[in-house]
């Protein structure tokens, strides 16, 4: 917040909910269903900048735009070795 009114944000914000939320939102009778993949195949989120990422303590992933474009690359080596 900007100040202690708490009637405006610092910089645009958005709401988020839990997406285990959603499916208590539907009737008992629908079909719901979730996949689950290796994480190498399916995360790598890129949201620190270099500055912030430079002050993960070693072993923490950096979640930089870096890591996220290696995550990528990995990914697509490991496909290709599993199809070839």
């Amino acid at each position: 917040y900007k100040d202690a009114s708490k009637t405006a944000f610092k910089s645009s914000t958005r709401l988020e909910c839990m997406m285990q939320d959603y499916p208590k939102t539907l009737p008992p009778t629908a079909r719901v269903g979730f996949t689950v993949m290796e994480t190498w195949f399916a995360y790598a989120p890129v949201k620190n900048n270099a500055e912030d990422a430079a002050k993960v303590p070693k072993g923490n992933p950096y979640h930089s735009a870096t890591s996220g474009e290696m995550a990528i690359y990995r990914a697509n080596s490991i496909i290709l070795k599993k199809v070839m």
